[in-house]
């Protein structure tokens, strides 16, 4: 994004191709968030990314590498980026498939979480330039991810106490260990890591065990700050002896076949390991005022998280396999409704709204100009090590 003319201490100037780049990513990277754009696999492209012909890609980062992917001429933006630019672009939205909120707080369970990207650094493709350029596009992203304040930098020094910044920014470190650890442990050494983080302010002891120990740490994680964080601590005593057993349970599972959490071991090996999408904002949304009924709302979607209260998703086998079956790892995402992109025919144009403005790419870029300058000056000011 920057580089020194001279070497180390001299000029800093704007590297134009990876800005632009950013530029672009930062315009388009949620746009799929509008379910009326989701796209549909066609047959020839079938499967993809564990999505069937004619499924609805229903998660909106591979229904962004689908169409980067199948039909870039439909994001214009990235369309005219060179060959390189674009390169980095489909890497973070594709190889790396590493969201780092879920990692921050706590959201997903190691499969999900870890698994693809720590495939691709055992294999070499992890570019270190490429994973510097996600995680400066992560940063932007949280910048905007509010319409105010205008300047992105004001929304990370504002908008966010100390410590919950602070844990976004040290959490870049994590990712290097997966090159030697296992995707449960990577986790679990985070999330004993940010519990001796928050012991000295929360009056805490040292990380806890047993069978509670995976979801009091998530849920701490979830928390963020601290009034949220002692009324979650609080509610959990608080909890009814099946709602505590169904949050133990189930936010234990890892997800991964032969891995288990060290202070949480599962007693009942199965699965799958659900993720439930924006449960820490829901969290922090209901705390400190009603807690209780926080972490009661989270155990009751994991006691039922599919419909007409039965415990078998449609396309997964049953929660608890038997010994001589395997086990399931598959984390299931919500259904959402149908998608008009990539459109009927071959053609460009939405069967209700005429054809796209070609010029819309270039205003989204404008309205974003001015979020995203001054985050890139702070990134810089945090740290070289994730700027390439």
């Amino acid at each position: 994004m920057l580089t020194e003319r001279g070497g180390r201490g001299g000029a800093v100037e704007v590297a134009v191709p990876r800005m632009c780049a950013m530029l672009a990513l930062t315009a388009i990277h949620d746009v799929f968030k509008v379910e009326a754009l989701l796209p549909r696999v066609r047959p020839e492209h079938a499967p993809f990314k564990g999505f069937a012909a004619g499924d609805v890609i229903n998660d909106h980062d591979v229904a962004m590498y689908y169409v980067l992917d199948h039909f870039p001429e439909a994001l214009p933006s990235f369309a005219g980026l060179d060959a390189t630019q674009r390169h980095s672009v489909l890497f973070t939205q594709s190889k790396m498939s590493f969201n780092h909120g879920w990692l921050v707080q706590a959201e997903a369970p190691p499969h999900a979480l870890f698994a693809r990207f720590k495939r691709v650094i055992m294999a070499g493709e992890a570019n270190p330039p490429d994973v510097s350029f996600y995680f400066v596009h992560w940063l932007t992203d949280l910048a905007g991810a509010v319409p105010n304040p205008l300047d992105g930098s004001e929304r990370l020094v504002l908008g966010f106490p100390y410590q919950v910044l602070g844990s976004f920014i040290t959490s870049f470190s994590v990712l290097s260990a997966l090159a030697t650890q296992t995707e449960t442990e990577v986790f679990e050494t985070y999330l004993e890591s940010y519990w001796r983080d928050a012991a000295p302010r929360l009056r805490l002891g040292a990380p806890p065990s047993g069978e509670h120990a995976i979801a009091m740490m998530r849920l701490l994680c979830q928390a963020q700050s601290t009034e949220a964080q002692e009324s979650v601590l609080a509610a959990w005593e608080k909890l009814s002896a099946d709602d505590e057993k169904v949050l133990c349970d189930e936010m234990s599972r890892t997800g991964i076949a032969d891995q288990h959490f060290r202070a949480s071991a599962q007693k009942r090996p199965g699965g799958p390991a659900i993720l439930v999408y924006y449960s820490p904002q829901l969290v922090r949304s209901l705390t400190p005022d009603s807690a209780s009924q926080a972490l009661a709302i989270l155990a009751e979607v994991r006691r039922h998280p599919y419909p007409h209260g039965t415990r078998t998703h449609p396309t997964l086998p049953p929660r608890h396999p038997s010994p001589s079956s395997p086990r399931c790892t598959a984390t299931p995402t919500p259904m959402v409704p149908e998608p008009t992109l990539p459109y009927p025919h071959g053609t460009r144009a939405h069967p209700r709204r005429g054809a796209p403005p070609r010029c819309l790419a270039l205003l989204i870029l404008v309205c974003t100009l001015r979020t995203f300058l001054p985050v890139v000056i702070f990134a810089f000011g945090c740290g070289r090590t994730f700027i390439s």
